[in-house]
């Protein structure tokens, strides 16, 4: 079987979480989005997080093709 950098094999995986992030219901992209006064207060998470909450649908998808395209160009 071919074996794959990777950056080529989280790639996917990273785009199907940015996409899945952009179906969530508003409550709960209000508790990952950025809060300056939250990470201050030890919720370092939400520097993870944050990425993967977008505004919409057709935010997330650009975004999950920036993403794979980024991947693809750095291997």
């Amino acid at each position: 079987p071919a074996t794959f950098p990777a950056g080529v094999r989280i790639a996917p995986v990273l785009a199907v979480a940015v996409l899945a992030a952009s179906l969530l219901p508003e409550s709960a992209v209000l508790r990952l989005e950025w809060q300056r006064e939250s990470i201050l207060a030890g919720e370092a998470w939400r520097l993870l997080a944050a990425p993967f909450t977008h505004h919409g649908p057709a935010h997330a998808a650009a975004n999950a093709f920036a993403l794979l395209v980024a991947c693809a160009l750095a291997e």
